[in-house]
């Protein structure tokens, strides 16, 4: 039977690691409805202002005609419908995997030296398209994309494609962090783009009964996790990678370090296609595994980014697992979720989110749970309020937890070394 994390007898202090076993983040590229880069990002999340909006390009006889959408233009071109026959999914990830590339400080150039000294492996979770004539059309499938990204980065190793609904490309950051601190490869491009704010997308999730509807005159308060009066989720899309290699080959290069990947872990609590079995058994000790890989008291995690998804029974069970798992020392965490901000983004989500997380390492500032002007009692979560300065954030819980029972969970932390 597993115990919690105040448990001390499952929480020694870990040995210190090697360089060698040690994950970090050197490059960064995102997405997402405020924009290009990491610096819209920042922006938009700071502004406090939701980027969910009513679509006009919607059907109007879609039950659902509000998202978050990645304008048509990025980057200072504009992506024209149709060009070298590459979906819009592929273009998004595309784009954001060569801008965490560069922001790594690598040259495309590189890539073939460096599948011959070290390995690269490629972990990535593209979502499906069929867009409606308003966006662009999706030609071909996901393993067409994959095959896009390989020929840009050439890895040697493969590409590991993840599709497991909201938690996939968490589940690929996990599985990254387990690659690199064993030593199967020193470095891993990992990411992923989805979209489902089209005609097939909104129809499934609508009878899935997973969607906020009947929010099209007030679009941005529509996303509401843990609010008592939360509906669903809506849907976002957009793209997000990250570079990770090992401490040593970072160091060893010169490279510059944004963050530790410190553990990640994952399992699945299937029960049906979108419901679990109250808690369920997986989903904390998803979360518990996590922190133990990272040698991680419950006492010090300083912020948890849920899942955080708007809808009834994921936010209670989220909340009810973390209840299991950290006790009485919840009520000291501040929680949010980033869904309102720009959506859900499904596949993406988790790496999106992650990018997020990166940036508030170091600091004091985390995102408010917008739009939660009521907190469902019993919840048991200390969400963060709109003044939320004066707490250094040196570690973050990452969440995502996704339809058929899949979890992932990984654990940041600004980066120290003696």
């Amino acid at each position: 039977m597993w115990k919690t994390a105040g448990n001390p007898r499952l929480n020694p202090r870990m040995a210190s690691r090697a360089d060698h076993e040690r994950v970090v983040v050197t490059g960064r590229g995102v997405l997402t409805a405020y924009g290009s880069g990491v610096a819209s990002l920042q922006a938009g999340l700071r502004s406090g202002l939701s980027a969910i909006r009513f679509q006009e390009h919607l059907h109007e006889d879609l039950p659902c005609r509000i998202g978050a959408r990645v304008a048509p233009e990025w980057g200072g071109r504009r992506w024209e419908e149709g060009e070298r026959g590459v979906g819009w999914i592929v273009r998004m990830a595309e784009h954001a995997a060569r801008q965490a590339w560069t922001d790594a400080g690598l040259e495309f150039a590189e890539t073939e030296s460096l599948v011959a000294r070290e390995g690269l492996r490629l972990h990535v979770s593209l979502g499906w398209g069929a867009h409606d004539e308003e966006t662009l059309q999706m030609e071909g499938d996901a393993e067409a994309g994959l095959a896009c990204l390989e020929r840009v980065f050439r890895p040697s190793l493969g590409v590991r494609n993840y599709l497991s609904a909201c938690a996939a490309s968490t589940q690929a950051l996990a599985r990254a962090w387990a690659d690199l601190s064993c030593g199967r490869v020193q470095r891993c491009l990992v990411g992923g783009a989805d979209s489902r704010l089209h005609e097939m997308g909104i129809l499934g999730y609508s009878k899935l009964g997973a969607l906020a509807e009947g929010w099209e005159a007030r679009a941005t308060e529509a996303c509401r996790p843990f609010d008592v009066g939360r509906k669903g989720f809506v849907i976002g899309e957009g793209a997000g990678f990250l570079v990770l290699e090992s401490l040593e080959t970072a160091r060893h290069r010169g490279a510059k370090i944004h963050a530790e990947l410190v553990a990640g872990a994952g399992n699945t609590d299937s029960y049906r296609l979108t419901d679990r079995l109250r808690v369920g058994r997986w989903r904390p000790v998803a979360i518990l595994e996590c922190l133990e890989r990272g040698g991680c008291a419950a006492g010090e995690v300083d912020y948890i980014q849920a899942h955080g998804t708007g809808t009834l029974a994921n936010d209670r069970a989220e909340a009810a697992s973390l209840r299991r798992v950290f006790g009485e020392r919840l009520a000291d965490i501040p929680v949010s979720s980033l869904k309102p901000y720009f959506g859900h983004l499904a596949m993406a989500a988790g790496v999106v989110e992650s990018v997020a997380c990166v940036d508030l390492l170091g600091g004091e500032w985390l995102p408010p749970a917008l739009n939660c002007q009521e907190p469902e009692p019993g919840l048991g979560l200390l969400l963060v309020g709109p003044e939320s300065g004066g707490r250094r954030v040196g570690s973050i819980l990452k969440n995502s937890f996704g339809f058929g029972g899949q979890n992932a969970c990984v654990l940041w932390r600004k980066l120290e070394w003696g």
